[in-house]
Protein backbone atom coordinates (compact mmCIF):
# COMPACT_ATOMS: atom_id res chain seq x y z
CA UNK A 1 0.00 0.00 0.00
CA UNK A 2 2.89 2.37 0.72
CA UNK A 3 3.56 2.64 -3.01
CA UNK A 4 -0.09 2.35 -4.05
CA UNK A 5 0.51 -1.25 -5.14
CA UNK A 6 -0.43 -4.51 -3.49
CA UNK A 7 2.29 -6.70 -2.03
CA UNK A 8 0.09 -9.76 -2.73
CA UNK A 9 -0.82 -9.48 -6.41
CA UNK A 10 0.54 -7.94 -9.59
CA UNK A 11 -2.70 -6.69 -11.14
CA UNK A 12 -5.10 -4.41 -9.28
CA UNK A 13 -8.16 -6.36 -10.46
CA UNK A 14 -6.80 -9.47 -8.70
CA UNK A 15 -7.32 -7.66 -5.37
CA UNK A 16 -11.03 -7.09 -5.99
CA UNK A 17 -13.17 -9.52 -3.99
CA UNK A 18 -15.02 -12.06 -6.14
CA UNK A 19 -18.46 -10.71 -7.04
CA UNK A 20 -17.52 -7.09 -6.24
CA UNK A 21 -16.88 -4.27 -8.72
CA UNK A 22 -14.22 -2.35 -6.80
CA UNK A 23 -12.02 -2.21 -3.73
CA UNK A 24 -10.96 0.60 -1.48
CA UNK A 25 -8.16 0.80 1.06
CA UNK A 26 -7.86 3.71 3.42
CA UNK A 27 -5.01 4.25 5.86
CA UNK A 28 -4.87 6.76 8.66
CA UNK A 29 -1.42 7.45 10.05
CA UNK A 30 0.48 9.77 12.36
CA UNK A 31 3.55 11.70 11.26
CA UNK A 32 5.68 14.37 12.89
CA UNK A 33 3.50 16.89 11.07
CA UNK A 34 0.24 15.43 12.43
CA UNK A 35 -2.46 13.06 11.20
CA UNK A 36 -2.70 12.11 7.54
CA UNK A 37 -4.69 9.72 5.40
CA UNK A 38 -4.24 7.91 2.12
CA UNK A 39 -6.91 6.27 -0.01
CA UNK A 40 -6.50 3.84 -2.90
CA UNK A 41 -9.66 3.11 -4.90
CA UNK A 42 -9.71 0.66 -7.81
CA UNK A 43 -12.64 0.09 -10.10
CA UNK A 44 -11.92 0.44 -13.82
CA UNK A 45 -8.76 2.37 -13.01
CA UNK A 46 -6.79 3.25 -9.90
CA UNK A 47 -7.36 6.46 -7.98
CA UNK A 48 -5.01 7.54 -5.19
CA UNK A 49 -5.65 10.38 -2.75
CA UNK A 50 -3.37 11.75 -0.06
CA UNK A 51 -5.09 13.92 2.53
CA UNK A 52 -8.05 14.26 0.19
CA UNK A 53 -5.94 15.46 -2.75
CA UNK A 54 -5.93 13.38 -5.95
CA UNK A 55 -2.40 12.28 -6.88
CA UNK A 56 -1.46 12.24 -10.55
CA UNK A 57 1.25 9.57 -10.13
CA UNK A 58 1.61 6.66 -7.73
CA UNK A 59 5.22 7.69 -7.16
CA UNK A 60 3.92 10.77 -5.30
CA UNK A 61 2.78 8.45 -2.50
CA UNK A 62 6.26 6.97 -1.99
CA UNK A 63 8.05 8.43 1.01
CA UNK A 64 4.94 9.98 2.56
CA UNK A 65 4.92 7.40 5.35
CA UNK A 66 6.95 4.35 6.23
CA UNK A 67 5.59 0.86 6.61
CA UNK A 68 7.16 -2.56 6.90
CA UNK A 69 5.24 -5.68 5.94
CA UNK A 70 6.91 -8.96 6.81
CA UNK A 71 5.23 -12.12 5.59
CA UNK A 72 6.53 -15.67 5.13
CA UNK A 73 7.16 -14.67 1.50
CA UNK A 74 10.05 -12.55 2.74
CA UNK A 75 12.02 -15.70 3.52
CA UNK A 76 12.87 -15.40 -0.18
CA UNK A 77 15.23 -12.60 0.88
CA UNK A 78 17.43 -15.30 2.33
CA UNK A 79 16.65 -18.20 -0.02
CA UNK A 80 16.64 -16.44 -3.40
CA UNK A 81 19.32 -14.54 -5.28
CA UNK A 82 20.70 -11.03 -4.90
CA UNK A 83 18.04 -9.51 -7.19
CA UNK A 84 15.36 -10.15 -4.56
CA UNK A 85 17.50 -8.52 -1.86
CA UNK A 86 18.25 -5.57 -4.13
CA UNK A 87 14.55 -5.09 -4.81
CA UNK A 88 13.82 -5.19 -1.06
CA UNK A 89 16.52 -2.65 -0.21
CA UNK A 90 15.36 -0.44 -3.12
CA UNK A 91 11.85 -0.42 -1.67
CA UNK A 92 13.19 0.30 1.80
CA UNK A 93 15.39 3.24 0.71
CA UNK A 94 12.64 4.65 -1.54
CA UNK A 95 10.38 5.07 1.49
CA UNK A 96 12.99 7.12 3.29
CA UNK A 97 14.51 9.03 0.38
CA UNK A 98 12.15 9.91 -2.49
CA UNK A 99 15.17 11.15 -4.51
CA UNK A 100 16.43 7.58 -4.50
CA UNK A 101 13.16 6.39 -6.02
CA UNK A 102 13.39 9.07 -8.73
CA UNK A 103 16.98 8.06 -9.52
CA UNK A 104 15.91 4.41 -9.72
CA UNK A 105 13.09 5.24 -12.15
CA UNK A 106 15.49 7.31 -14.26
CA UNK A 107 18.09 4.52 -14.22
CA UNK A 108 15.65 1.91 -15.56
CA UNK A 109 14.30 4.34 -18.15
CA UNK A 110 17.83 5.10 -19.44
CA UNK A 111 18.71 1.38 -19.38
CA UNK A 112 15.65 0.62 -21.51
CA UNK A 113 16.55 3.38 -23.99
CA UNK A 114 20.16 2.19 -24.16
CA UNK A 115 19.02 -1.39 -24.80
CA UNK A 116 16.74 -0.16 -27.60
CA UNK A 117 19.75 1.53 -29.21
CA UNK A 118 21.66 -1.76 -29.08
CA UNK A 119 18.75 -3.64 -30.68
CA UNK A 120 18.58 -1.22 -33.62
CA UNK A 121 22.20 -1.87 -34.64
CA UNK A 122 22.22 1.32 -36.72
CA UNK A 123 25.61 3.09 -36.96
CA UNK A 124 23.94 6.45 -36.29
CA UNK A 125 22.25 5.09 -33.18
CA UNK A 126 25.30 3.15 -31.95
CA UNK A 127 27.26 6.42 -31.98
CA UNK A 128 24.94 7.68 -29.22
CA UNK A 129 25.79 4.70 -27.02
CA UNK A 130 28.51 6.64 -25.16
CA UNK A 131 25.93 9.23 -24.10
CA UNK A 132 23.58 6.53 -22.77
CA UNK A 133 26.45 4.74 -21.02
CA UNK A 134 27.56 7.96 -19.33
CA UNK A 135 24.04 8.73 -18.06
CA UNK A 136 23.56 5.13 -16.92
CA UNK A 137 26.89 5.19 -15.11
CA UNK A 138 26.13 8.51 -13.40
CA UNK A 139 22.77 7.27 -12.11
CA UNK A 140 24.27 3.90 -11.14
CA UNK A 141 26.91 5.59 -9.00
CA UNK A 142 24.25 7.64 -7.16
CA UNK A 143 22.10 4.54 -6.58
CA UNK A 144 25.08 2.48 -5.39
CA UNK A 145 26.21 5.19 -2.98
CA UNK A 146 22.73 5.44 -1.46
CA UNK A 147 22.47 1.64 -1.19
CA UNK A 148 25.89 1.44 0.51
CA UNK A 149 24.95 4.21 2.92
CA UNK A 150 21.69 2.46 3.83
CA UNK A 151 23.46 -0.88 4.38
CA UNK A 152 26.06 0.88 6.57
CA UNK A 153 23.25 2.40 8.69
CA UNK A 154 21.60 -1.02 9.04
CA UNK A 155 24.92 -2.64 9.98
CA UNK A 156 25.50 0.02 12.65
CA UNK A 157 22.41 -1.17 14.52
CA UNK A 158 22.83 -4.93 14.05
CA UNK A 159 25.52 -7.16 15.55
CA UNK A 160 25.89 -10.61 14.08
CA UNK A 161 26.54 -13.24 16.77
CA UNK A 162 28.80 -16.24 16.17
CA UNK A 163 25.85 -18.63 15.79
CA UNK A 164 24.40 -16.57 12.91
CA UNK A 165 21.73 -14.85 14.99
CA UNK A 166 21.77 -11.13 15.55
CA UNK A 167 21.09 -8.61 18.27
CA UNK A 168 20.18 -4.96 17.90
CA UNK A 169 21.74 -2.12 19.82
CA UNK A 170 19.76 0.82 21.12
Amino acid sequence: FQSGKSFRCLKDREAVKFGEEYFKIQALFETNQGSSDALVFVQDKKSVRLNGIQLEKLSELVGEYNMVIFTPDYLNLIKDGPGVRRQFIDSFISQIKPTYFKNLISYYRVLKQRNNVLKQKSKNMISTLDIWDEKLSSLGVKINQMRSSAIDKINETINIVGDGSFITEK
